[in-house]
């Protein structure tokens, strides 16, 4: 339908299925075609109108396209004594400027139909890649009328080097013009080379050569001189495409010396200059040459390097984070670039040392490995500037988390005894089957069993992995049970539960947090924008003060859907607490599967933590998780010093482009430039540009443009303060 995203078209012996593509990556179904033949169809532009058509291999008559992507019985086909037609593939046999097609037959000579339409302009590109290769399979073509390059395509095609079950199509790419005399071509190829090809002529083939055809140089911008000390200074620029990078310096316009070819292309560009004389102002330009060889070099520009350096950097933020039983991340910003060590050890002394990083930065992350489970380390960090300046911390301290407290993959062949208490209620039919616990339960009851040892929760994580989730499941913790419940811990008097759920008989699963408390039972909907249709890890974490309710689709990206100050009736977080696995009615609801559960010591929260929603109530539907409007929040925290985030809301898929600007109007950042579903989003920004380099302090605009399915359109702005 020439939308710009490629279609889908099944065929089979007997019916062909159409699939038009979304703008999030799945398909609809479109159009049938009954009685077709062949194991395969093909698309081609068969009377040259601009429109792909569709021909099913061997079948008696093809399918021309009316303009819209729907597709009527054209003309007929001559078949007569073709036998089990396998394969089809198109290509302009005759030269005539209409596409030919041939078919491979298993049990008759193949077949070639001669296309006698001899309608509509056409025009035939050949393609090399910018590497030399031709056919530059995946990149994409697009036609305008001639003058209109940017404007809406007439049609597209993307190269490929196949078509389907045993066909392939002639590489060079066939378009049908209609009554277009002369076109514009802009090919767009793998590595993001474009080149264009203006008011190019109909009834032709064209080469366009990825090197060949490149004769525009690329364009400079953001020349600037950072990071100054007595001796060194990096010189960052940007190219509109990539490109390699080199700098002349020198005491006059003369210049003079040249820093090293780095030969790598790139479209931020940084380049390091050392042995600089302190106090002292220097000339330099950049130069910038393309894979085709176009160069550009930029004006003069100047820089003057600080005075003799004598300072050590300053060094803050120290900090431990994602502390496993074995390993742990520090960090820490110095306030100029320096490079990166840590000491560390059981005592002040430390002993052991990083390797060091010899990368000048302000944003240091250094992981320490190979450490001893749930054992106290002392350490403190190091950072030198480029001027051999030595800062080092004061002491730090960490503990690694310890071993699991209980662990059980359900590999024995039978549900481990010394681990679990299963409910006695008649109901239960709970077993371990093929190394998973497998909840089964008969009428109205539930297959549930509770761990035969109690726990204090505080700074603990509990995590079940659901191979299998049914419509009404629950990992639970309570202080108290009773066996032969017919209900699990639900009955008792005071609880947490967290549910995967579902409350009709198909689509996503759902995730419901619940209590009870002074006897009351209560709780609250967090499934949010996550998308549940099998395998998820459910995880129970506390921390000093909060229990967390945490949900993850591979076990390493994880979401707190909810969490609030632990607040179970009478009970604190020293409190023992058993825990549940549980599957209620499962003859109706299915049976739920568990192939790992654990419980380890440490509240922190490991793996990537994200806010995935605002809890809702129960009686909140899952499509009201798609918001009636478009909104964009303020960023929070706003000034903020490494890391911000706004909440974006879109009521509907469409395309959406959100870019970093400072004050003078440069882009800084682009963080999105692509398509969204429909739902609640989370844009964030961690204060660096679009080279990994951290930001300078001061006040940026975010601004967002978003293109609905619709036709709708919305502009945003919002204004952000940074501070290091």
């Amino acid at each position: 339908d020439n939308d710009g995203r490629l279609d889908l078209l099944l065929a089979s012996d007997n019916v062909g299925y159409l699939y038009l593509s979304n703008a999030n990556g799945t398909f609809r179904f479109h159009q049938s075609f009954d009685n077709t033949d062949g194991y395969m169809a093909g698309v081609a532009d068969l009377d040259n109108d601009g429109d792909l058509d569709i021909v099913f291999a061997g079948d008696d008559v093809c399918y021309l396209n009316n303009g819209a992507g729907t597709f009527v019985a054209g003309p007929a086909i001559p078949v007569a004594g073709i036998n089990d037609p396998r394969a089809i593939g198109f290509a302009d046999i005759d030269n005539d400027g209409d596409l030919d097609f041939a078919v491979g037959c298993k049990r008759s000579r193949n077949w070639l139909v001669r296309n006698n339409f001899n309608d509509g302009n056409w025009l035939k590109v050949r393609l090399v890649s910018p590497q030399g290769v031709a056919g530059a399979f995946g990149a994409k073509t697009r036609i305008y009328p001639a003058g209109q390059a940017r404007g809406a395509p007439v049609t597209w095609r993307e190269a490929r080097s196949g078509a389907g079950y045993l066909g392939q199509d002639d590489p060079v790419l066939h378009f049908g013009l209609g009554v277009l005399d002369s076109v514009d071509v802009v090919v767009t190829f793998l590595d993001g080379t474009q080149v264009t090809a203006a008011n190019v002529t109909a009834g032709q083939t064209i080469v366009i050569d990825g090197v060949i055809a490149d004769t525009t140089k690329p364009v400079l911008s953001s020349v600037t001189a950072a990071n100054l000390t007595g001796a060194t200074a990096q010189i960052l620029w940007n190219t509109s495409e990539i490109s390699d990078s080199q700098v002349e310096y020198g005491l006059t316009t003369n210049y003079g010396v040249s820093s090293p070819l780095n030969s790598v292309r790139v479209t931020a560009h940084n380049v390091a200059l050392s042995g600089l004389t302190a106090n002292t102002t220097y000339h330099y330009r950049v130069k910038s040459k393309d894979r085709a060889g176009n160069l550009v070099v930029s004006g003069d520009f100047t820089f003057t390097t600080a005075t003799s350096d004598a300072t050590p950097p300053v060094i803050s933020n120290v900090a431990a984070s994602n502390i496993t039983s074995s390993s742990v991340q520090i960090n820490w910003n110095t306030n100029e670039a320096s490079d990166s060590q840590v000491e560390y050890g059981l005592t002040n002394s430390y002993g052991s040392s990083s390797p060091l990083d010899a990368n000048l930065t302000t944003t240091h992350n250094v992981t320490l490995s190979g450490l001893s489970a749930g054992t106290t380390y002392h350490y403190r960090v190091k950072s030198k500037d480029a001027a051999g300046n030595l800062a080092t911390s004061g002491d730090f301290t960490f503990t690694t988390l310890a071993s699991a407290l209980f662990a059980d993959d359900f590999n024995s062949g039978s549900l481990d005894a010394n681990k679990w208490t299963r409910g006695t209620n008649a109901g239960n039919q709970t077993a371990v089957a093929s190394g998973q616990l497998e909840l089964r339960s008969l009428g109205g009851e539930s297959g549930w069993v509770i761990t035969k040892q109690a726990f204090a929760a505080r700074n603990t994580t509990i995590t079940a992995k659901v191979t299998q989730p049914n419509d009404d499941g629950a990992l639970g913790l309570s202080p108290t049970f009773n066996q032969s419940a017919t209900t699990g811990i639900y009955n008792q008097a005071t609880w947490y539960r967290f549910y995967i759920y579902r409350d009709q008989a198909s689509g996503p699963y759902l995730l419901y947090v619940q209590w009870k408390k002074n006897g009351a039972v209560d709780g609250v909907d967090v499934t949010g924008n996550l998308n549940i249709t099998g395998q998820v890890f459910l995880r129970l974490r506390c921390d000093d003060t909060r229990i967390h309710f945490e949900a993850s689709l591979d076990g390493v990206t994880w979401f707190d859907t909810y969490n609030e100050p632990f607040g179970l009736t009478g009970y604190t977080l020293d409190s023992n607490f058993y825990y549940e696995l549980a599957g209620y009615r499962t003859s109706t609801k299915g049976v739920l599967r568990v192939d790992d559960f654990s419980i380890s010591t440490g509240g922190g929260a490991s793996g990537v933590i994200a806010m995935n929603h605002l809890a809702k109530p129960r009686s909140v539907s899952l499509s009201l998780a798609v918001p009636e409007s478009f909104a964009l929040s303020q960023n929070y925290p706003n000034p903020f010093n490494i890391d911000t985030r706004l909440n974006l809301a879109l009521p509907e898929d469409g395309r959406l482009q959100a870019s970093i600007y400072n004050l003078q109007g440069q882009e800084v950042m682009r963080l999105h430039d692509d398509y969204f579903s429909a739902g609640y989003h989370v844009i964030r920004w961690q204060g660096a540009n679009d080279a990994g380099q951290t930001a300078s302090s001061g006040i940026y605009l975010l601004r967002l443009i978003f293109e609905g399915q619709s036709g709708r359109r919305e502009v945003m702005t919002k204004r952000m303060i940074l501070l290091k």
